[in-house]
């Protein structure tokens, strides 16, 4: 739909779409992460009895590396529908290349083996803006602040807002089962609820309530 968009020079409503769709995005990928996220240890240990060093920051590093991978991807998305890939194929190879190598010296000099995981993520956010920066070249309506403030801010209010709850659980219980689904619960009702109030516009908002209304007259 968006190279659609671009195609038919509606490039206000290509914009707008790439902002929503980033927005959800990364608000449903938050939402399955989340109790991932804070209980990390109890599921592993459910899966794989011990819990090898390191497991547990590898596996949160990764989700995390996920959030700005996703909102990444909408980006390119966009720059493809200009028909331009060569720019960001080149820049986000070579960020993703230079992993490897940075990793080895590290390693081969003592660092931590969360280091690799660690610089995947910083890269993977560098990737981002630099691709924020590409679409303004190609596409002058783009508004870079607009992307921080639709889409980074509310995001990053979002997670920070929704995890407030579980973590208290997560922190006030002990290991085992009812915290999990404690968490699992308020995690899935907090992500919901604060999205639906900062997230979702007054347009999207009444689709909303047209959809579920019916369910309540029954």
């Amino acid at each position: 739909q968006i190279v659609k968009y671009y195609a038919a020079g509606k490039r206000k409503q290509m914009l707008n779409l790439m902002l929503n769709s980033a927005k959800l995005m990364y608000l449903l990928l938050f939402l399955v992460s989340l109790p991932l996220i804070i209980e990390m240890h109890f599921v592993l240990k459910i899966w794989l009895k011990i819990v090898p060093d390191y497991l547990l920051e590898f596996g949160r590093l990764t989700l995390v590396f996920n959030f700005f991978a996703i909102l990444s991807l909408v980006v390119v998305s966009a720059i493809h529908a200009t028909g331009k890939n060569k720019m960001p194929s080149l820049i986000n190879g070579t960020l993703y290349l230079l992993v490897l190598p940075l990793s080895y010296f590290a390693l081969k000099n003592g660092s931590s083996p969360v280091f690799p995981y660690l610089i995947n993520v910083i890269f993977v956010f560098i990737g981002l803006i630099l691709n924020l920066y590409i679409l303004k070249l190609h596409v002058k309506e783009f508004d870079i602040y607009v992307f921080f403030r639709e889409v980074l801010f509310i995001c990053l209010a979002i997670t920070i807002i929704a995890s407030i709850i579980p973590i208290f659980f997560h922190l006030k219980m002990e290991e085992g089962w009812i915290r999990f689904i404690l968490v699992l619960i308020t995690s899935i009702l907090s992500v919901v609820l604060f999205s639906y109030i900062i997230a979702i516009d007054r347009k999207l908002k009444m689709k909303v309530k047209e959809m579920i209304k019916p369910f309540f007259i029954k």
